[in-house]
């Protein structure tokens, strides 16, 4: 468990619970991912340098996806902070890493001018083999790149419109499954995740081989889980070879 300073009470929480939280939010249940939106701020120890999977920022991710008055504001605010620790750091990837999030913050504050000039400087940054980031911002930043690809005298439309091209059917996340998708076929990110899973890898194993964070190999975890009915690793792997969805032994 991780020692939090919670709005200057010194308390203990769990990072489990932000896990959970994000779980939750890849799950489609929003009512249960709201608990973590709920608590008081996380706080951030100064000059700790934080992570696109600190409680804080799956905390921002929550107030999002729920977006009741002021939510969007509490997000932006800290996801500021995690920006300028990453600058003050020259943390350019992690920097990065928050920037759609807080475009598409922005865009749901209902500051487009803010929310397109934020995408740029993520676009602007955007490493090979790091898109993914732009999906996992949610919908809002989705529609954002596909005004800025749609506008082709606009800074930064191309690199858009490759970021889009390159992310294929992940750039659509549409909505987030829920227990009805137990039936639904598997993206090819989730066949490729519960291939490795097969293999006995382990999340941060999957997460270094596809180049992309140990969350988002969590949320496509759920998504298995979900779209299978099941509810371990082992259980997922036989499930699946029963479905054709990965060769028998």
């Amino acid at each position: 468990r991780r020692r939090l300073d919670l709005a200057g009470a010194t308390r203990f929480a769990s990072e489990s619970g932000a896990m959970d939280a994000l779980a939750d939010l890849a799950a489609g249940d929003l009512a249960r991912a709201a608990r973590w939106a709920d608590r008081t701020p996380v706080a951030i120890s100064p000059g700790q340098i934080v992570f696109e999977d600190h409680p804080a920022v799956i905390q921002a991710r929550v107030w999002l996806a729920r977006n009741a008055p002021g939510d969007a504001d509490r997000a932006l605010a800290a996801l500021a902070l995690v920006r300028d620790r990453g600058r003050a750091s020259n943390l350019r990837f992690h920097v990065g890493r928050v920037l759609p999030l807080m475009a598409a913050a922005h865009a749901v504050a209902g500051d487009e001018d803010a929310a397109i000039a934020v995408m740029g400087e993520a676009l602007a940054l955007e490493p090979a083999l790091a898109v993914r980031r732009f999906a996992d911002a949610g919908p809002s930043a989705m529609e954002l790149l596909r005004a800025m690809a749609g506008d082709p005298g606009r800074e930064m439309a191309a690199r858009a419109a490759a970021v889009i091209a390159t992310l294929g059917d992940d750039a659509d996340p549409g909505s987030p499954p829920g227990r009805d998708a137990a039936s639904s076929a598997l993206t090819p990110r989730e066949a490729l995740v519960l291939a490795r899973m097969a293999d006995a890898k382990t999340n941060k194993e999957i997460a270094a081989e596809l180049g992309i964070a140990a969350t988002t190999v969590r949320e496509y975890t759920v998504r298995i889980f979900r779209k299978l009915d099941v509810g371990d690793r082992r259980s997922a792997v036989d499930a699946a070879r029963a479905a054709g969805w990965l060769p028998a032994r």
